[in-house]
């Protein structure tokens, strides 16, 4: 009557795929996002790990000045007694 009877003729065929895809991929893709944030674990706050590696990291310096011989023995003793009283707070 007319003409959807026929079939798809040319490239007609492609047409449809292409729209099917720009209709679909974005649904899939959504769909994919979602399912990553809930399967992918986050990772922590950051925020109390880096005191930590800062804490560390001025110990490691004082160690390495007292090493050098940058610090005296009393001196050396004073700022890991400071740093590691920063522990706790």
């Amino acid at each position: 009557m007319w003409g959807w009877h026929e079939g798809m003729d040319g490239a007609d065929w492609i047409w449809m795929t292409l729209m099917m895809g720009l209709v679909w991929a974005p649904i899939v893709l959504i769909v994919l996002w979602f399912l990553r944030d809930a399967v992918i674990p986050r990772p922590p706050d950051r925020g109390r790990q880096d005191a930590v590696d800062s804490e560390l990291s001025a110990l490691d310096e004082a160690r390495r000045a007292y090493a050098r011989g940058d610090l005296s023995r009393e001196r050396y003793l004073q700022v890991v007694e400071d740093l590691e009283g920063t522990k706790g707070g």
